[in-house]
């Protein structure tokens, strides 16, 4: 029996040697190693991402507007060409609200959007136009406003000034108001660009409160600095 033993080791003892000889084992060795840090680069390539989440929910409170009784809002989401939208919606509109007895326009729109991107520039803005109805019964623009979504973590209530552009002579508001076709901006989101606004003529014409709650994922590990916050501002 232990010459069995050893014989059977002798043979394990060769083979070994003639897979060693053979390259066969060296091979096998190589193939794992190569593998084994395939894993390791995967995983620590894995651990760092490629562009970071921005998550809005809010709504659109109220509003306060001169010389009108009834307005609904139309909002559009601007951003740059580095963010899309994973989801939630990039417009929407709202019911028509009559005044309170403050005042004030209620509409507690709900608002919740989604963007993915790998870049800050062209941050989203939020446009916001109101429509009423004059008094041929046309629906004509109330105001517009606009404002930077919030670039930290929190709770917000932001209240946007509304302006409404004028006419460029007297002769054409006089024409406007007896026709019942007011100036308005054929797109809205010309208030988030820089260009084309510079001989606009505009007219304050109250204001609207939203509120944001924001959340924010992997921004910090791209190596852009957050903050988490509760802010009730005015955005001007």
């Amino acid at each position: 029996m232990m010459e069995s033993a050893r014989d059977i080791e002798g043979n394990n003892t060769t083979f070994d040697s003639m897979m060693s000889n053979s390259g066969l084992g060296g091979d096998r060795k190589s193939r794992h190693t190569k593998d084994k840090q395939a894993i390791i680069s995967s995983a620590s390539s894995s651990s760092v991402p490629t562009s970071f989440l921005l998550s809005v929910i809010g709504r659109i409170e109220s509003a306060q507007i001169f010389g009108v009784d009834d307005v609904y809002c139309k909002y559009n989401l601007a951003f740059g060409n580095d963010w899309t939208i994973t989801s939630g919606m990039e417009e929407g509109i709202s019911q028509i609200t009559m005044k309170d007895d403050d005042g004030n326009f209620v509409w507690n729109f709900p608002l919740e959007v989604t963007f993915k991107s790998c870049n800050p520039h062209g941050w989203p803005q939020l446009v916001i136009s109101v429509y009423g109805s004059d008094f041929l019964g046309n629906h004509v623009a109330r105001g517009y406003g606009s404002v930077y979504l919030p670039t930290c973590h929190g709770s917000y209530v932001k209240t946007i000034p509304l302006f409404v552009p004028e006419s460029s002579s007297f002769l054409q508001k006089i024409s406007a108001w007896l026709m019942g076709r007011q100036p308005e901006f054929v797109d809205p989101k010309l208030l988030a660009q820089s260009e084309g606004r510079q001989v606009v003529r505009v007219q304050s014409n109250g204001y609207v409160v939203v509120k944001f709650e924001v959340v924010m994922k992997d921004i910090k590990k791209l190596g852009f600095l957050t903050s988490s916050k509760t802010i009730t501002e005015n955005y001007e």
